[in-house]
């Protein structure tokens, strides 16, 4: 008998794989979204610099910043207060815009300086404006 892993299970496995890589956010969000969603995006985005992350996204995907990419995925969202593990931050207030993830008491944080293991404090994002972070459901 097989058994197939539970989106949350995937996410989790994904977190792992993903702390061991030197991902930026639009990396990461693909890559999660390949680990859990069964996608194989982070095959089509293809650039060498942050800087040409914009470009990538566009010609891979359609989309023109990273929060559409995620808008274009259809998971549910949620709202940011109500964030658990399994979930994900979009923080919009760059031009490149913030990604992070939530594993329960700790979370996955990328900017633009790339992976920031543990160092967003969810105390300091403003949780309440719906312009600048948005919530979603990815397990």
């Amino acid at each position: 008998m097989t058994y197939q892993k539970s989106k949350h299970t995937l996410f989790l496995e994904g977190i792992d794989c993903l702390r061991q890589l030197e991902f930026d956010q639009y990396r990461a969000t693909a890559f999660m979204f390949d680990a859990v969603l069964g996608s194989n995006d982070l095959e089509k985005l293809q650039y060498k610099t942050l800087r040409g992350a914009k470009g990538a996204i566009q010609k891979a995907f359609g989309t023109p910043t990273l929060m559409d990419y995620v808008l274009s995925k259809d998971l549910e969202e949620i709202p940011a207060v109500l964030c658990g593990p399994g979930d994900f931050l979009v923080v919009t207030d760059d031009p490149h815009d913030d990604i992070a993830f939530n594993c329960g008491r700790k979370w996955v944080f990328f900017n633009d300086n790339g992976i920031q293991l543990d160092a967003l404090d969810i105390k300091t994002v403003p949780l309440e404006d719906h312009n600048k972070v948005r919530a979603f459901r990815l397990s």
